[in-house]
């Protein structure tokens, strides 16, 4: 038969199809297979089900081991932050391209904000310290009609049951004819209940700051501060001792008045440590931040601490409120010209914990390695990167103004519930637990060894000075160690630990690079499966922890050795000599508990910021509040413990407590990882991370994949369509580096390797 053709010809496209002749009818077709039955299609089945198995198997164990890889690559754990990329060190959390995202302020404005919102701190808690037990014989003389520059001439002796000063006994004299002191617990209401307002206040600023921002938080608790600082400073204005009711309303009003200094006080718990170290600075500035609130408050309370008991015994003791209201208006008059609004809802939870980075539209940007930058991020790089056109710039009203610029203008309430519930799950948490046991410690360990340094002060029978000097140098206890600590500490827990961390970490690094480098192909494989990659952990910060723990262990042995031969001196008028140089050990134990304190506190904040950065809040405020709470309750139990065990033993319970606390460093250090992730998940990590050993070889690129992409490209519209056609010609090229072109033979393990790799630049350009 004829063979039938037709052409069809339609625009520039020509089509021709071809009909094949049919069969010849005497063709004959192939016998049809016989279907098995029976054993042997069995046979069969098993077969052909081994092989799918054997192919599956083949091809899961082929694939499982790369995207665990790629999986371990990708996904933290809260608190694991990949901060070294390729030598490079990442600023983390990321600041934006927005030039009002407040860690895109200059350095300079920065630190501004630190240093005012620390001088507002340092004089809250040194309104609420230096006021309180110290001039506590003050307070009960001025209740009891007495002038208090009478305490000039009172002579200090110890209790019968108590190793602290008898004030009934020292007192007495001095009081007018039927006068009568107020009960002691009465007057010890002056310095406790400030601690309890501060730590409830927290639990209350933490997620207002949440709902309504930090600065108006900060602005509204300064004004409490210095407001109740001058109340307390008029309430006994007028005070008409003969009258039991003008005593009641005057107590009343400076109890009442301390409270709310304590209300002022409560943001360095956790207000000012979370804007200074997670709002307005990056990862490896958070030691320096951080040292820098504390010594602030250290050095300024122990020079109130020091000149209160002078101005209340040879001046007036309403000068101490005085000069602390007006230098807290002045501090809250730099919190007005230099802290801005630093609440950022805009950035994502990855971004806070250092993760991604993996993407075009997620780059990283890189600290300055400059030398003459120290290693901190320039302003010209930053600057370089900001998107004025887009955002906008800063204003005067977006740096001083409050409810400011979106998201800030609207009140965030779900958010504020959604803190309170942060609070809640927190508590229990192992790191915030045991940082929170630690800091209250070392808190009460210390206000115990400054009370018992003023009572062996005043008690002491000395043939060189009279008792109002020995009244008056009772402030030496807490300025001499807290000023000396708060020196060391900018030292030590800045400087110092700042770097320490950073060198744990590369430290790790390079020791598991130098492992694998001496293991052979297999065993690399094997232990990359085993192992994830060392990375920046939250628990890089527990071994800083380490000198403060000595420090305060060390202090407690020495302190309870030193209070003993120090009583026994005492009691010997003749031993001046000796005595004279106890004292001066005495202050040296009570400012190594003051370092070991200060150095606790600054690292532990950093470690719970760290390992929660989006619990950061919730977790200072439970350190913080749970150490004034732990204050509250023992204060005054030392000396209670000291006069029935002595002071050996009693200092010996206080080292015995800190050595099985230590215990908890080591179980954070290699379990917290996977305490973190239980607790708080994980986030997506580099998606094109290399996971091996050259990871960090100087001179990298950082963020992305550093191989070569597939590309894909396609004609415009204009070239690749004709009007009326219905084919039309279309070349899709795929344009590949030399790098995969020349890649492994097809289907080989090398081949699923490569293709894996360039997985997610393929899949991303394809279109």
């Amino acid at each position: 038969m004829a063979t039938m053709a037709t052409v069809a010809t339609y625009a520039t496209t020509t089509t021709t199809i071809t009909a094949a002749p049919p069969p010849p009818e005497d063709a004959k077709l192939p016998p049809r297979r016989k279907r098995l039955t029976g054993p042997a299609k069995d046979a069969s089945e098993d077969y052909h089900e081994f092989i799918g198995a054997v192919e599956k198997s083949t091809k899961r164990a082929m694939f499982t081991d790369q995207k665990r890889k790629r999986q371990r690559a990708k996904n933290l754990p809260v608190g694991t932050t990949r901060l070294f990329d390729h030598g490079r060190m990442r600023l983390v959390p990321f600041p934006s391209a927005n030039p009002k995202d407040p860690l895109n302020l200059p350095e300079w404005r920065k630190w501004a904000a630190i240093v005012a919102m620390s001088m507002f701190g340092a004089l809250a808690v040194a309104t609420e310290v230096a006021n309180g037990s110290l001039l506590a014989p003050v307070y009960a003389l001025q209740y009891a009609g007495a002038s208090p520059n009478a305490i000039q001439n009172a002579t200090f002796a110890l209790s019968t049951d108590s190793a602290s000063v008898n004030l009934t006994a020292a007192l007495g004299p001095l009081l007018p004819t039927g006068a009568s002191l107020l009960p002691a617990g009465r007057i010890d209401m002056l310095s406790t209940i400030p601690l309890l307002t501060a730590a409830a206040a927290s639990y209350v600023q933490v997620p207002l700051s949440v709902a309504v921002g930090r600065r108006p938080v900060l602005l509204v608790a300064s004004l409490c501060a210095w407001i109740g600082a001058l109340w307390a400073g008029l309430s006994s204005n007028g005070l008409d001792a003969s009258l039991p009711a003008s005593v009641a309303s005057a107590f009343q009003q400076h109890l009442g008045a301390r409270a709310l200094v304590g209300l002022g006080s409560g943001t360095v718990n956790a207000l000012i440590p979370l804007v200074a170290a997670h709002d307005l600075v990056f990862l490896h500035q958070r030691h320096m931040a951080l040292a820098v609130v504390v010594a602030v408050q250290a050095v300024v309370t122990a020079g109130l601490s020091a000149a209160a008991p002078v101005l209340a015994a040879c001046y007036d003791w309403r000068w101490m409120y005085y000069l602390a209201g007006i230098a807290g208006f002045l501090a809250w008059l730099a919190l007005v010209a230099f802290v801005p609004e630093t609440r950022w809802t805009l950035r994502t939870k990855t971004q806070v914990c250092g993760g991604g980075c993996g993407g075009d539209d997620d780059t990283c940007v890189y600290a300055a390695t400059a030398k003459h930058c120290g290693g901190v991020n320039s302003s010209a790089a930053l600057n370089a990167r900001l998107d004025y056109e887009a955002h906008g710039g800063r204003t005067l009203w977006t740096d001083m103004g409050v409810f400011v610029v979106s998201p800030f203008g609207a009140w965030q309430w779900p958010r504020a519930g959604s803190c309170v519930l942060d609070l809640a799950r927190t508590l229990l948490l192992p790191a915030v637990a045991w940082v929170a046991l630690v800091q209250a410690i070392l808190f009460v360990a210390f206000q115990a060894a400054a009370q018992l340094t003023v009572t062996a002060m005043l008690t002491a029978a000395t043939t060189t000075t009279n008792a109002s000097d020995t009244f008056a140098r009772s402030g030496l206890a807490l300025g001499v160690s807290l000023g000396s600590a708060g020196v060391l500490t900018v030292v030590l827990g800045g400087f110092v630990a700042g770097r320490f961390t950073l060198g744990v970490t590369r430290h790790l690094r390079a020791q598991q690079n130098r492992r694998m480098s001496m293991l052979d192909p297999a065993a690399r494989r094997a232990m990359k499966k085993t192992r994830p990659t060392v990375r920046r952990e939250a628990e890089h910060n527990l071994p800083g922890l380490l000198l403060p723990l000595a420090l305060a262990i060390a202090g407690a042995f020495l302190f309870g050795v030193v209070l003993y031969y120090t009583m026994e001196a005492s009691s010997d008028a003749a031993d001046n000599k000796a005595g004279s140089h106890l004292w001066v050990m005495l202050l040296a134990a009570t400012s190594l508990l003051a370092l070991a304190m200060l150095l606790a506190l600054v690292g532990g904040s950093v470690y719970l910021i760290e390992s929660y950065p989006v619990w950061a809040g919730p977790c200072l405020v439970h350190a913080g509040s749970l150490r004034f709470v732990a204050a509250f309750f023992l204060s005054g139990r030392t000396a209670d413990l000291v006069a029935s065990k002595g002071a050996l033993a009693a200092w010996a319970v206080y080292a015995e407590v800190l050595i099985v606390a230590s215990l908890g460093l080591p179980a954070l250090f290699f379990g917290g990882r996977w305490l973190r992730a239980w607790a708080a998940g994980t986030v997506q990590g580099a998606g094109t991370e290399e996971v091996g050993i050259a990871e960090e070889k100087p001179g990298g690129g950082g963020g992305g994949s550093s191989g070569s992409r597939a590309k894909m490209t396609s004609p415009t519209p204009s070239e690749s369509s004709t009007a009326g056609s219905i084919s039309t010609t279309t070349t899709t090229t795929m344009t590949m580096s030399p790098a995969y072109s020349q890649g492994p033979h097809p289907g080989t393990r090398a081949d699923v390797q490569a293709s894996l790799k360039h997985e997610s630049a393929i899949a991303g350009r394809a279109l």
